[in-house]
């Protein structure tokens, strides 16, 4: 017999948890009980002849109960029962689907990845997350692949939501963590990748430490290798977002300091401009939009341009240089010279100087100088003389061997070789130093010699020092260096006045101005003209030889760590004391460059001791700049006890601007400098 059922229309079903369904099970189960001691019991009151057996009326009595029925009771009579019935039937069919369907969509997804369809393959991992199923990893799975496929499109952003909800439902999932980490990094969001590896690296152990198989797999070792190949990227391109940011702040300064030049000027001549100009804010000007309004000219006006006549006549007769000085020279030289000559006009201000250098460049092979100063030029109240020097066997320059006035109408004439070191006097007046100087070329060509990189003593730290008898007991303080430290993550240096106790900072000025024969100058001066404290007599002063000895210690290691936030521990380390005055300086070359490569990130720190605050224009400063560039990253000015550290990337060289006239008092530089330090904290 064929039983056509009818489809039940379903109400809204309810969640149950599992104490409400075994209830409702053992409730069904004593129904069910119920009745059929109920058709057992009508049965006896009322004792029938045995009828035979009928199929039609056996189902009907069936159908009447809950578990059976086709339909649902008008009445509403069993709702609840037939809704826990439903619920035990149908629940655990509807997640096995959900899994099923979900599994599904995760492999056409993967089909149309694999052959790059990646729109596709979005909307089928699109359409496995809606399904909701039960399983975390495949949810994570389908998030991760979805990040994938975003990625592919260009969608970045919309990868990384799914990478972030994929690492909810698997922070084991290291591959699509790395997926996630790319895509910050190719938007260039290179402090929220390194946040977001960190933070994965610590999801990750923790759960792997609380689940039941806390050893990792061999895939997982690989994946971990790969994010800290990644994390590494992450470093590299975070201190260059903030090497661009201090190149992009010094240009900002730069331009509103000329803004401020060319508006001063502007206010000056009381001109008319529109539209109206916020003279004493010139970071707010925006030039393009500047125009100036000037009367219009009477018609029997004129405008004439002219040169000095004190002057003229050289401008017009420079041609000399390149036909009757060019000839004489070859034929007393014996050099064969080519049709290039180089010719630059100079003028020196005061404080300018040039220092020595050989003009050893190309195919240079005569230098000549010819002077246009006032005829009455004093070399010892103007300065500016040109200066020839002496060398060593390794042909490096040593001390001054001769030296001229820059005299009106003379000409100078130097062959140029490695030995040819020359420089130009600082000048110490307001009377410009004219000149037109150049180089006659040939075919030779010679290759400079590298100097020698300045040879500093490194060390591993091993002692320990009391700090709080020498420095400042703010430093050393949790809240404080905690304050410091984020100062420091966001700007890579710092500046921190009171460093010293004051009465320590005291002592040490007055011992090292007072014993200036304990310094030695070292150079050579194509490199460097500085004095530095030599260690035996730096153990002769009392405060001094302990600030030196804490500065070399484990101790002050640490301290620089909490401050920073940078691990120097076991970092070799070196320790400098110098003293600055007129005429300091150090320079840069390619061989600096080759050291800085080589000592990785560094970690320095300048401590100035001196009694008074420096001009801005005496020179003097510390200077950073990247390898190959012009633009400065970082400018140090010395103030009185106070300490600058600043966080070095490979690549990345100081300096300091030479010392002029304007300088007055010396002051003393202690250098701590870490090398090879660790980036970011394992």
């Amino acid at each position: 017999m064929n039983h056509k059922y009818s489809p039940i229309e379903l109400p809204q079903k309810k969640k149950w948890t599992e104490d409400e369904r075994a209830a409702l099970a053992q409730k069904l189960d004593d129904d069910l009980d119920r009745f059929m001691e109920e058709m057992a019991a009508k049965k006896a009151e009322k004792p029938e002849p045995r009828k035979p057996f009928d199929f039609d009326e056996w189902c009907k009595e069936i159908d009447q109960h809950p578990a059976f029925m086709k339909e649902m009771p008008k009445d509403g009579k069993y709702k609840d029962t037939i809704e826990a019935l439903q619920a035990m039937k149908y629940d655990k069919e509807d997640d096995e689907d959900k899994q099923q369907n979900a599994e599904h969509h995760k492999n056409e997804g993967n089909k149309h990845f694999k052959f790059k369809k990646y729109r596709w393959a979005t909307d089928c991992y699109s359409n496995g997350i809606k399904e909701n199923c039960p399983d975390r990893k495949l949810n994570a799975v389908l998030y991760f692949n979805r990040a994938a496929a975003q990625k592919h499109i260009g969608n970045l952003r919309s990868a990384i939501k799914d990478c972030s909800m994929g690492r909810k439902f698997d922070p084991t999932h290291l591959k699509g963590v790395i997926r996630g980490a790319e895509c910050l990094l190719e938007l260039e969001y290179a402090k929220d990748a390194l946040n977001w590896i960190e933070s994965s690296k610590k999801i990750f152990a923790f759960t792997k430490e609380t689940s039941e198989t806390p050893d990792l797999t061999e895939d997982e070792k690989k994946y971990i290798d790969e994010l800290e190949k990644t994390r590494v990227k992450a470093v590299e391109l975070s201190l260059k977002e903030e090497r661009d940011k201090r190149k992009s702040r010094a240009e900002e300064r730069k331009e509103t300091e000329a803004k401020k030049k060319l508006l001063d000027a502007l206010k000056e001549r009381n001109l008319n401009l529109s539209p109206r100009v916020p003279f004493d804010h010139p970071e707010l000007m925006d030039m393009a939009r500047l125009t100036v309004s000037l009367p219009l000219m009477r018609t029997f006006d004129n405008v004439r341009f002219f040169v000095s006549d004190q002057y003229d006549e050289y401008l017009t007769e420079v041609q000399f240089l390149y036909t009757e000085v060019k000839e004489w020279l070859q034929n007393i030289s014996g050099v064969e010279l080519t049709e290039q000559v180089d010719c630059n006009g100079s003028c020196y201000a005061r404080t300018d100087s040039l220092l020595p250098h050989n003009d050893l460049i190309e195919t240079r092979r005569f230098a000549f100088v010819y002077y246009m100063t006032s005829a009455n030029w004093d070399s010892e109240a103007n300065g500016g003389d040109l200066q020839l020097f002496n060398h060593d066997k390794s042909l490096q320059p040593t001390t001054v061997a001769t030296q001229f006035a820059p005299l009106r109408n003379s000409l100078i004439l130097f062959e140029v070789s490695e030995k040819s070191w020359h420089r130009v006097a600082e000048m110490i007046s307001e009377e410009p130093r004219l000149s037109i100087n150049g180089w006659f070329h040939s075919t030779r060509r010679l290759q400079p010699k590298k100097p020698a990189v300045e040879s500093i003593r490194r060390f591993i730290p091993e002692n320990k020092c009391k700090l709080l008898k020498l420095i400042n007991k703010d430093f050393t303080t949790e809240k404080r260096q905690n304050e410091v430290q984020q100062i420091f993550s966001d700007n890579s240096e710092l500046n921190l006045n009171g460093f010293l106790l004051e009465n320590i900072h005291k002592e040490v000025f007055t011992e090292l101005v007072s014993n200036p024969s304990y310094f030695k100058t070292v150079g050579p001066v194509n490199k460097r003209h500085v004095a530095r404290l030599l260690e035996e007599k730096a153990a002769q002063l009392k405060t001094t030889s302990r600030i030196i000895e804490c500065l070399k210690s484990t101790t002050f290691a640490r301290l620089a760590a909490k401050l920073t936030g940078v691990t120097v521990s076991g970092a070799q380390t070196s320790v400098t004391v110098s003293r600055v005055e007129h005429g300091t300086y150090w320079v840069l070359g390619d061989e600096d460059a080759e050291q800085s490569n080589a000592d990785g990130y560094c970690l320095d720190l300048h401590l100035f001791v001196q009694e008074k605050q420096w001009g801005d224009d005496a020179g003097g400063n510390l200077i950073y700049i990247a390898e190959g560039e012009t633009e400065e990253l970082l400018r140090i000015s010395p103030s009185p006890n106070a300490a600058s550290i600043v966080f070095r990337e490979p690549g990345v060289l100081s300096f300091m601007k030479f010392a002029n006239c304007d300088s007055t008092d010396p002051y003393f530089l202690f250098t701590v400098s870490f090398y090879n330090v660790k980036v970011v904290d394992e």
